[in-house]
């Protein structure tokens, strides 16, 4: 909070004596109070009972204080003007009736439209404006702002909670004095005395602007609570009065010259960078004593920077040609600009890699972990197990994950995905210790639709919203985009539900990115449950696909989601919620989560991003669980069974076993692959496993039997 020092010098000396009383001055009060959606019904309790302890402190009537009140959400409400109440008891009945609006937060609006329909008694009478908001307007209050101060209307601006510092100093003309921060709205009662002796003050103090002190169309704002002025000047004018013409707004200047703005022949002078002149810096200069060879007809071209001097183009030479060359660079290095063009560059090399030296001669680089240098390339050679450009990567890129599994895939690098895991296990020797990599960023090959439904509302706020869009394009980073694979499709909800685009609007990851970045938030209310069935009822899911819906909020629902969560549940959507700050409803989030493990909370939305790769892991486990055989590694499950099969019957049969079996067959894990190639009884897990899935496996497992029982009766 920031209390100004001219009010506690006024109160100290001419108020004192008007402690605990009311104030008699003359002024319109009025008060323009937020009642969005954010705010809630107690704390617009708290709002009215401020603004009623405000009353309290003053003398109303006709020729004493006359207030007026105007509540704001999206829309703008004048509950009373001035002067429709002639005293204190009708002033306080009509803010009891005060009914709470709800909805987004419009806060320009309400300035713009306080300033135009408040009765202002005009003359002298002094005009002062509280504004009290809990959070960021979803419109500029700026023009606003601007309108009130040119009107000599002095504005006090009150934040609560999470309020913009800089939204605030804006609505109090960049008044500092008139900003007032609290952190909740309970601290609001606590600041009556001192803003009412504040106006009381002001009141009483003439206002510097009555004799119209700006020239020019400057317009004029009392600040320091009415001790002093300010020009706010037009384009072109400048001063503190706005009466010097500004030459320096069509300046000629040129070559990064700055323009100073005095007397001269066009009202302005250039200041020159080093190396030009002239009016306008036009001209180059030369700045070099050593002749600059090859810019006249006649002298040689110089091909090497001469050393230690800098780069110019000079119009005039004088003296002879003797330059001083120096060796040439190495290992890459370069030197600096072309002698013929104008430049700060010295011949200095510059050198790449780990060179340094003046011709970039000598190797500077360090080896970790008792690798080498080699010194004719300047790179490390490392030990076994370690990789990098200094050796200090545990098999980052070089070594190789051998197939400790029997029907593991060899995976030729290790990812940084892989190395906390098990990559260190497989450093120059293949042991065989079971494995189940992690699921990789990026890696998600699952065909999923996936929805993300965020809340827009006014309390979430524009910077805020954008970290939800970087948050979104995270995620879809993390998935195989396409028309046959995984879709996605965005919803954005306040008070209103906004479908920014379905699930078959894009098909390529380019595509999806570059509509959420296009996505423009809203501001408002917050009807999650209304944006939950709009998903369910209008997202085009397709049949046999995993439906995912991530719901994103910062804070509790205007409406009811248990009912609307349930419905699309039952319709096979996987629901799951964040929350996001500290006004989130933990047991609303469980309401509209599937499962308690598909709930997530962060503290802030910075924080978003590190549930990205939980989050990520936790679609892709659950569109593997619900397609429960997806067509992606089937291979595994066949070769090993033919493998089995061929070591029993031979090469014949098996080839004629695979003409059989030709429609793919597929298993979820290639874990679940090895426990069961693992028993003697393979090909009737496989047989059982498939064909709950795929009819087809039924021939494959068919024939696998025949196969089994001839060689048997064969041998018998």
């Amino acid at each position: 909070m920031t209390l100004t020092v001219f009010a506690l010098l006024a109160l100290l000396s001419t108020a004192a004596a008007q402690q605990g009383q009311v104030c008699s001055a003359k002024l319109d009060l009025m008060l323009v109070l937020d009642g969005s959606g954010s705010v809630g019904d107690a704390d617009f309790a708290k709002t009215l009972q401020f603004a009623e302890n405000v009353v309290n402190a003053f003398d109303i009537g006709p020729d004493a204080t006359q207030v007026g009140v105007v509540q704001y959400s999206d829309s703008n409400s004048l509950e009373f003007n001035l002067g429709d109440n002639a005293d204190k008891p009708s002033t306080l009945a009509a803010i009891d009736n005060i009914v709470y609006q709800g909805g987004g937060t419009s806060t320009g609006s309400a300035l713009e439209f306080a300033r135009l329909n408040a009765a202002w008694r005009g003359g002298n009478v002094p005009k002062v404006m509280i504004v009290v908001t809990d959070g960021k307007s979803g419109d500029s209050v700026t023009a606003a702002a601007q309108n009130l101060a040119g009107n000599g209307v002095e504005v006090y601006a009150i934040g609560v909670g999470n309020y913009d510092s800089a939204e605030l100093l804006d609505i109090a003309a960049n008044n500092q004095n008139n900003v007032i921060e609290l952190t909740d709205f309970n601290a609001l009662q606590a600041e009556i005395e001192q803003i009412a002796q504040t106006v009381c003050v002001v009141a009483q103090t003439p206002n510097p602007c009555v004799s119209n002190p700006c020239q020019n169309g400057g317009q004029c704002v009392s600040i320091n609570g009415g001790q002093a002025y300010q020009c706010r000047c037009p384009t072109g004018f400048v001063g503190p009065q706005c009466q010097i013409v500004n030459y320096c707004v069509n300046h000629q200047c040129q070559n990064g010259a700055a323009c100073v703005n005095q007397p001269g022949q066009n009202g302005y002078t250039c200041n020159c960078l080093p190396g030009w002149e002239g009016p306008h810096c036009e001209t180059p200069s030369c700045q070099n004593t050593v002749s600059l060879c090859g810019n006249s007809p006649g002298w040689p071209d110089v091909s090497l920077c001469s050393e230690s001097y800098v780069l110019a183009a000079c119009p005039e030479f004088c003296g002879t040609c003797s330059c001083p060359t120096n060796p040439e660079c190495k290992n890459g290095g370069s030197r600096g600009n072309d002698p013929n063009l104008f430049g700060e560059d010295t011949c200095d090399c510059v050198c790449v890699g780990s060179w340094t030296g003046p011709t970039c001669e000598v190797c500077s680089l360090s080896c970790a972990n008792g690798g080498v240098v080699d010194q004719g390339t300047c790179t490390c050679v490392c030990r076994d197990g370690w990789d990098g450009p200094t050796c200090s990567d545990v098999c980052a890129d070089s070594s190789a994950l051998c197939g400790a599994n029997p029907g593991w895939p060899t995976v030729d690098s290790c990812t940084v995905d892989y190395v906390q895991a098990a990559c260190h296990a497989f450093c120059g020797v293949c042991t065989p210790v079971v494995v189940n990599p992690p699921v990789a960023l990026g890696s998600c090959q699952a065909p999923v639709d996936l929805v993300f439904v965020v809340d827009g509302s006014g309390s979430v706020t524009a910077p805020e919203f954008e970290k939800v869009k970087t948050f979104m394009k995270n995620v879809v980073t993390q998935f195989t985009i396409g028309a046959a694979d995984t879709k996605v499709g965005v919803i954005q909800y306040s008070s209103t539900v906004q479908e920014e685009f379905s699930l078959n609007a894009h098909f390529t990851k380019t595509a999806v990115l570059n509509a959420i970045d296009n996505i423009v938030y809203m501001g408002g209310g917050t009807l999650t449950g209304s944006a939950i069935t709009y998903m369910k009822d209008n997202s085009q899911w397709r049949p046999n696909v995993a439906k995912i819906a991530i719901v994103v909020t910062d804070g509790q629902s205007s409406d009811d989601v248990a009912a609307p969560s349930t419905a699309a549940q039952n319709t096979g959507i996987t629901m799951h919620a964040i929350g996001v700050g500290g006004n989130v409803d933990q047991s609303e989030l469980a309401a509209i989560a599937s499962t308690a493990q598909y709930v997530n909370t962060v503290a802030n939305f910075d924080a978003l991003d590190a549930q990205m790769a939980q989050l990520t892991a936790s679609v892709c486990e659950g569109a593997n669980d619900q397609c429960e055989l997806p067509v992606l590694q089937y291979q595994t499950c066949v070769q090993q069974a033919l493998s089995t099969c061929y070591s029993q019957t031979g090469a014949r049969e098996v080839n004629r076993v695979r003409r059989s079996a030709d429609t793919p067959i597929t298993l979820r894990r290639q874990a679940e692959v090895h426990a069961m190639v693992s028993s003697q009884g393979l090909l009737a897990v496989v047989a059982v496993t498939v064909g709950v899935v795929f009819v087809a496996a039924m021939t494959f497992t068919f024939k696998m039997k025949q196969l089994t029982k001839r060689k048997a009766n064969g041998s018998a």
